[in-house]
């Protein structure tokens, strides 16, 4: 009988379920990022690198050959009394107010400007150029560098804070497409480069932040480079180390993250803290004003030029001002006056959006570019830092408000497909036309732009300044040594008077070293008072008056225009009767004088700058009346002239008109007549009409007037 055997399977029991509570994941907001990318068409990476490539050709290209302007002169030649300063162990300190090649001197304020693209552009220029050769076009292709460079760190800090290659060729567009920074690109050697260094700082600096808690050493080198171009331009570069801790700090506490490896993110600290010593270390290193106070000297250098004391004259509103006394409205007038209308509108379109997304708490990205392009704005105007030139002590920002606006435009359209996102970027070229056309019709003057509803230079002509320190100069001394050869073929030696000497001194010099010619320079109002043959003026800082009635000069042969309005123009001197009849006058030979200036006159009457002549022999001539006459013709288009309300003065009391003579003598002394016996005559005025109070007064201000001078 066989025997079954029987297995037996036991059930295997189930073990018992642990009631496990339920993990609940808490999505904590990130200061920068809030959301990584999302995947995007590889068609945009290809198109922003080759965007890039075309930005930088064209800005090489439109860029070679530009003028220079007077600010480039200072600098220039700045660096050279600063490597002077080194190679002679600090011996020679004429970096403290170094002379020009013509001899002026700078301001010395000089000495309070960071060295670093001063040195980096000599540096290039010794290893490249002859003594003595041209070396502007060096310097603007270093200055058009850190434009491309800006660009493109602008595109990728865009690109990383979750804009994508779409938002980086957006932000690469419209601030190429920018005529202002564009502008600036091509000669700007202070302010581009500290946007270079501010730009490139926030980017590294984000790029450190993200690799929390370990920062790697390429971000940390680029912060520390970076950094040290920043600080070695301008002190008020500090401000990105307190970006830095701020959202360091921020990230640390909304990012679990950043919190895991204590014993690395404080080997990070300590890795920031000494790329900030060393990126402080090298500035005050090359930048000999802070050799004596190397701990404090930036600071003090800080404060002081918060309140530059350097008294600067320009054109605003119509009025004549000066940098120590702008108008509260000044900054904001002028952004809205040349920032192109599209990125204004899609400024404050993005400032709403913004508003949106802060309810939906994914906002940070752009509240971040937002907050380290307008904060120092905020700042200058809270402070009420003395400005000028326009906006150009704000083109380091600029950037970052349009890869605000950018990264807006990117985020809307993420979700898009590829055919809408390409109508996106043309619907922006469309929007951008007037600028762009601005750009393309006179590249070397993109500095000048006005947009569309300011009317344009043609309609502003006169009423803000517009030719950044003179630079129009340049066409003007190359079409006059190219069209009149009779420079070349004379004998003796051509006087060419000029308003503005360094800068024609410097081409002459450099581009016609052989050229028989001898700078005289003169103010546009008495040129002719002076000895010339040929004339180089412009219009910088001329009062509305003389643009409007005696601008350009009688015998123009050469105008450089910008929308319709001479900027710069060449004069041929063939009359010199108005010199010969002022000789005359000096000689007291009133009658052959005042013939000869009343035939010059009756062919350039638009003239006023020599009525003062006319009238002053009209005086002497007894002939009061006629004096009068042309006193207050000249008067209604020239009444700052000091010499003028003078000699019209002297006609009135003639007549026995004191009222009037004593009024127009008053006149003349707050004008700072250069005719101190205005205070003599003015005196005799009031003796007659027995004020012997204010005659013994003005007498004492004759006295101090004298002393003073």
């Amino acid at each position: 009988m066989k025997t079954q055997t029987i297995t037996q399977h036991r059930a295997t029991p189930t073990p018992k379920k642990t009631q496990v509570s339920p993990k609940i994941e808490t999505k904590v907001p990130e200061p920068i990022v809030v959301e990584p990318p999302k995947p995007e068409s590889p068609v945009w990476k290809k198109a922003f690198w080759g965007l890039m490539a075309v930005i930088a050709l064209l800005t090489w290209t439109l860029g070679y050959e530009q003028g220079f302007h007077s600010d480039e002169i200072d600098m220039a030649q700045y660096g050279k009394a600063v490597w002077s300063y080194f190679k002679t162990d600090g011996a020679d300190t004429t970096y403290m107010l170094p002379k020009l090649e013509d001899g002026s001197t700078t301001h010395n304020t000089i000495k309070t400007y960071g060295t670093f693209f001063e040195l980096n552009s000599l540096l290039v220029k010794k290893l490249f150029l002859k003594e003595n050769e041209y070396e502007y076009n060096v310097i603007h292709a270093l200055v058009q560098l850190y434009g491309i460079l800006t660009i493109l760190l602008t595109a990728l800090l865009v690109r990383r804070i979750s804009g994508g290659y779409f938002g980086a060729t957006l932000t690469a567009l419209l601030l190429a497409a920018s005529p202002a920074f564009l502008g600036h690109s091509f000669t700007n050697g202070k302010d581009i480069p500290f946007a270079f260094g501010y730009v490139a700082s926030i980017y590294f600096m984000v790029c450190m932040i993200q690799q929390l808690p370990s920062v790697k050493w390429w971000s940390l080198a680029g912060f520390t480079g970076s950094l040290w171009v920043l600080l070695a331009t301008r002190p008020a570069g500090m401000v990105v180390i307190a970006y830095t801790g701020f959202f360091g700090l921020c990230y640390f506490v909304l990012r679990p993250a950043a919190r895991q490896n204590m014993n690395a993110l404080w080997m990070s600290i300590l890795k920031v803290a000494v790329g900030v010593l060393v990126a402080y270390g090298l500035t005050v290193l090359i930048w000999p004003t802070l050799h004596a106070k190397p701990l404090t000297g930036f600071f003090e250098v800080f404060s002081y030029i918060k309140k530059f004391p350097q008294r600067i004259p320009f054109v605003f509103d119509g009025q004549d001002v000066t940098s120590l006394t702008i108008p509260k409205n000044y900054l904001y007038k002028i952004l809205g006056l040349t920032i192109p209308l599209a990125l204004i509108v899609g400024f404050f379109g993005s400032l709403v959006l913004l508003a949106v997304r802060v309810f939906q708490k994914r906002f940070y990205s752009e509240a971040f570019l937002l907050f380290v392009g307008f904060f120092p704005v905020m700042y200058a105007a809270a402070s009420k830092m003395h400005l000028y030139n326009h906006w150009r002590h704000f083109l380091f920002v600029y950037p970052l408000l349009i890869g605000f606006i950018a990264i807006t435009i990117a985020r809307l359209m993420s979700q898009k497909n590829l055919r809408a996102q390409i109508l996106t970027l043309v619907v922006l070229i469309a929007a951008m036309a007037h600028p762009i056309y601005s750009i393309a019709k006179a590249p070397e003057y993109a500095y000048m732009y006005y947009n569309e509803l300011s009317g344009g230079h043609k309609k502003l002509f006169g009423n803000y300044e517009s030719d950044y320190r003179q630079m129009s100069i340049k066409k003007s001394v190359e079409w006059l040594m190219a069209n009149e050869p009779a420079i070349a073929k004379s004998k003796d030696t051509v006087l060419i008077a000029t308003n503005m000497i360094s800068a024609p001194y410097i081409l002459f010099k450099r581009k016609y070293p052989n050229a028989k010619v001898k700078l005289v320079y003169t103010g546009y109002k008495s040129r002719n008072a002076a000895e010339w043959d040929y004339g180089i003026f412009n219009y910088f800082l001329l009062p509305r008056e003389i643009l409007f009635n005696d601008w350009p000069a009688n015998g123009s042969v050469f105008e450089e225009k910008v929308d319709g309005h001479t900027v710069t123009s060449v004069v041929k001197r063939t009359d010199k009767r108005d010199r010969q009849a002022i000789k005359l006058m000096q000689e007291q030979k009133w009658a052959e004088g005042d013939k000869l200036m009343t035939a010059y006159l009756s062919s350039d009457p638009r003239n006023y700058g020599i009525y003062a002549y006319a009238v002053l022999a009209k005086f002497n001539l007894n002939q009061h009346d006629e004096g009068i006459r042309l006193g207050q013709l000249a008067l209604s288009f020239r009444p700052e002239d000091a010499l003028l309300q003078y000699y019209t003065g002297l006609c009135w009391w003639a007549k026995g008109r004191t009222k009037e003579a004593i009024q127009l003598f008053n006149n003349a002394i707050q004008l700072k007549c250069p005719d101190v016996s205005v205070y003599q005559n003015l005196a005799k005025v009031y003796q007659q009409t027995g004020n012997n109070a204010m005659a013994q007064k003005t007498l004492a201000q004759l006295n101090a007037a004298q002393t003073v001078r």
